[in-house]
Parts: structure tokens; C-alpha cells; sequence
């Protein structure tokens, strides 16, 4: 994993010191050559901590989006679950033919009280 440098204030004012040093010298002299090698050194180490700040950023950006969306399936899941548990519930459908049967039945107990039925009529009641 990618470990962010926390340090980048301190490494700049070691760079902004290199520079008013350097103001100090004359370009032909051998201090000028030395803080010059040390200014270029700062910078590359600056640019790479740059560098991997910007990677761990992208890291840290990417592992909470994973997250994130882990946590979104997770709880899509659980609501699944949830759906999958409930019980089924009636259509209309279904409860309008169960009531159309109940009445079929009941009119036809009704009728066998007044007359006697001599056909086959229980067999119009639908069978499932």
C-alpha cells in the first residue's frame, strides 16, 4: 500500500532556506555548485513525494468508492432478504374467483333446500 508523506511543509522550507542560501554566494564559487546540487536533490525527493501523496490519494479515493459500493450490495441483500421473507399476498385476481366460487356453492346449496337436484350441477363449481 501506498504510504502518504506528511512531511511536505518541512521539506519546502528546506527548499525555500536552500534558495536564500544560495542568494548568499556568487555563481562561481564551490558553495553556489553544492546548494545547487542540494536544491535539485529537494526537488526530486518534493516531486516524489508529490508524486505518491497524489497515488495514496488515488488509492484512498478508490478503496472508499469500493466500499461504498459494497455497502450499497450489501444493504441491496438485505432488502432482498426482507422481500423474500414477507409473506405472498393475494392478487385480486385470485380473491375475485375464490368469491365467485363461494357464491357459485352458496347458490347452489341455496337452491337444494327449496328443490332437489336431480343433475349433476355440483360439478359446474370449478376444481383446482
Amino acid at each position: 500500500m501506498v504510504e502518504r508523506f506528511d512531511d511536505l511543509p518541512a521539506l519546502e522550507k528546506a527548499i525555500a532556506d536552500a534558495y536564500e542560501r544560495l542568494k548568499t554566494f556568487d555563481a562561481d564559487t564551490d558553495g553556489y555548485s553544492d546548494i545547487v546540487d542540494q536544491l535539485v536533490k529537494l526537488t526530486k525527493i518534493r516531486a516524489l513525494m508529490v508524486d505518491t501523496n497524489q497515488k495514496w490519494f488515488d488509492a484512498e479515493t478508490k478503496r472508499n468508492e469500493t466500499l461504498k459500493a459494497l455497502a450499497l450490495k450489501e444493504i441491496e441483500l438485505q432488502h432482498k432478504v426482507v422481500d423474500m421473507n414477507k409473506p405472498d399476498r393475494l392478487s385480486k385476481d385470485t380473491l375475485a374467483l375464490v368469491l365467485a366460487n363461494i357464491a357459485g356453492i352458496l347458490i347452489i346449496v341455496g337452491y337444494e333446500r327449496v328443490n332437489v337436484i336431480a343433475s349433476k350441477a355440483i360439478g359446474f363449481i370449478m376444481r383446482r
